[in-house]
């Protein structure tokens, strides 16, 4: 919807300021809706898997992105979640690669999180902090920045993980048949000298 009536004419990057007001059944629905999942996922988090339930990505998370959506809702600008909820993307692809292990994929993780949680995030939060002054998402745009900056810092680990991991010496020794040429020398695989 918002390509076909709301992208400004001209840019690639600016949206209709109206985009962000017109609220429906559907992006009401859609913020109460996922106002509960974060109260379930709170509750069955803290139960099921509590040590994956950290303090930031947790119950911070959690409790500012409920508050936040409450606010959106009472303020009648629900429209600006719903704008956002493509985001929710990758965290499907993450639950259906814990349902089942098969089903992971973290390429299609990080692919996701970078289109969506990056890019789009981004693009949506330029537009909300350059509407027009007195709109009633310039009020709300602070959200989109801090949540830019979290997304950035979960990126940076997902990249530190997945792109730019080092082998470690087992893993390098295996690729070696166990040992490397130190070997030869009378040093193990770890730099070590062996023991005769």
């Amino acid at each position: 919807d918002i390509i076909n009536n709301y992208w400004q004419p001209g840019s690639l990057v600016k949206w209709n300021p109206d985009v962000w007001v017109t609220e429906t059944p559907v992006t009401k629905f859609a913020c109460v809706n996922f106002l509960a999942f974060l109260v379930v996922d709170v509750v069955v988090g803290v139960f099921q898997y509590a040590k994956h339930f950290h303090l930031l990505e947790g119950w911070v998370h959690h409790a500012a992105y409920a508050a936040f959506l409450t606010h959106l809702y009472l303020s009648r600008i629900s429209t600006a979640f719903s704008l956002f909820a493509v985001e929710e993307l990758p965290t499907l692809i993450l639950g259906l690669g814990t349902i089942n292990p098969n089903w992971r994929s973290d390429k299609g993780f990080g692919a996701t999180f970078f289109a969506t949680r990056l890019v789009w995030h981004l693009l949506g939060s330029y537009n909300a902090l350059t509407v027009p002054k007195g709109h009633p998402v310039g009020a709300n745009a602070w959200f989109g920045v801090v949540s830019s900056v979290l997304h950035l810092h979960w990126f940076s680990q997902w990249c530190m993980k997945y792109l730019f991991k080092k082998p470690s010496s087992t893993e390098n020794e295996k690729k070696a048949g166990g040992e490397t040429n130190g070997a030869a020398n009378g040093v193990n695989g770890n730099g070590k000298a062996k023991e005769t």
